[in-house]
C-alpha cells in the first residue's frame, strides 16, 4: 500500500434508486466496498457505460442518489478526485501531445505519482511515449490511458472495456496489475468488460445489468453456481412433482432422447428435489461465467 493518507470510509460508492438514460435501478442499492473487484456485465445497449457515467458524476441523474467517498459525484473535492482513476471506452487523450507529455500533464493533477510504476507499465506494455498520440494505434492509446489512470495509485479504479483493443500479452499484464492493486484489501476496482475470462480471473463480485436494471449483485462464484444446465433423459421418469425445480427453469431445449432445462437459481433445495424425484438418468452441468451469461441473456 502506498504511504498517502486515505480518508477513512466504509463504503467507497453508494448508489440508490439510480435512473438515467436506459438505466432504471429503482428500489436497488449498489455499493462498492474497499477491496472489492466488481465485474459489470451486460449486453450491448444494457446501459453499462451510462451507469458508470452516472456513478462518477459525468452525467446528471434523472432520479436517485449517488455518493462517492461520501460526496456528490458532480461536486467532488480535489482530494477525492485524486483517489479515483478512470479509463473510458473512448479515451480523452490530447492527440497533439506525445505520450510523455500526456503523462507529464496528467501528473500535475495529483499530489501522488508513482514514477516507478508509470515507467514499469510503459516498458511492460511497450507504449511508444515518444510518439504523438495522434500517431498511436488504438491499442497503444488504450495502454497510455491505463498508465495515466493507474500511476497515481487511486483507491478506486473504474475501467470501461479497458482490454477491448489490447493484445493477449498486454491483457494478461493488465490483469496481473489489477490483481496487485487489490492485494492490500483496501483499493477497489469496477470493471466493465465483454472478455469473460478476464472478469473470472480478477473479479470477486458481479453486477449483472439487464435492460437497464441490475438483476444480480453478489459473488462471482455464487452467480456461476446458480446457473446450470440440467440434462434429462427422455422419457423423463419421476416419482413425484418437480414443482420447485420447474419454477426456476428459464429455457428448455429438446432433442432426440434428451431434454435440457436451463435453470437460474440452482441451489441445494433444487438439487435435493431432483435427486429424490428423478429416477431416469440425468446430469447437472456447471457453467463458466460466459456460458452462464449467455444462458441468462437469451
Amino acid at each position: 500500500m502506498n504511504d498517502r493518507n486515505h480518508a477513512v470510509v466504509q463504503t467507497l460508492v453508494s448508489a440508490k434508486d439510480v435512473a438515467l438514460g436506459v438505466v432504471n435501478c429503482a428500489g436497488q442499492t449498489l455499493t462498492i466496498m474497499p477491496g472489492q473487484v466488481i465485474g459489470l456485465l451486460g449486453k450491448n445497449g444494457a446501459g453499462k457505460t451510462t451507469l458508470l457515467d452516472g456513478l462518477l458524476g459525468y452525467t446528471f441523474l434523472n432520479a436517485g442518489e449517488v455518493t462517492v467517498f461520501g460526496h456528490n459525484p458532480t461536486e467532488l473535492p480535489a482530494e477525492v478526485c485524486s483517489q479515483i482513476g478512470f479509463v473510458a471506452q473512448q479515451d480523452d487523450l490530447m492527440p497533439w501531445l506525445t505520450g510523455s507529455e500526456m503523462l507529464a500533464a496528467t501528473r500535475l493533477f495529483y499530489k501522488h505519482w508513482n514514477y516507478d510504476l508509470a515507467d514499469r507499465l510503459v516498458d511492460r506494455w511497450s507504449v511508444p511515449t515518444w510518439q504523438k498520440i495522434s500517431e498511436m494505434s488504438v491499442g497503444e492509446r488504450q495502454k497510455l490511458a491505463l498508465v495515466a489512470a493507474m500511476a497515481h495509485e487511486p483507491q478506486l479504479l473504474v475501467l470501461d472495456e479497458p482490454a477491448a483493443s489490447l493484445d493477449p500479452l498486454a491483457r494478461r499484464a493488465l490483469i496481473s496489475e489489477l490483481i496487485d492493486i487489490v492485494a492490500d484489501g483496501e483499493r477497489s476496482i469496477l470493471l466493465s468488460s465483454h472478455i469473460f475470462s478476464d472478469i473470472e480471473r480478477v473479479a470477486s463480485h458481479i453486477w449483472l445489468l439487464e435492460k437497464g436494471s441490475i438483476t444480480y449483485q453478489g459473488g462471482l462464484d455464487e452467480l456461476k453456481e446458480s446457473v446450470v444446465r440440467l440434462h434429462l433423459t427422455r422419457p423423463l421418469q419421476v416419482t413425484a412433482s418437480l414443482a420447485l425445480t420447474t419454477r426456476h427453469v428459464i429455457r428448455t431445449d429438446i432433442s432426440t432422447g434428451r431434454e435440457t432445462w436451463i435453470i437460474r437459481g440452482w441451489n441445494e433445495a433444487l438439487a435435493a428435489e431432483c435427486a429424490a424425484q428423478i429416477t431416469s438418468p440425468y446430469q447437472v452441468e456447471a457453467l463458466g461465467l460466459e456460458d452462464a451469461f449467455v444462458e441468462i441473456s437469451q
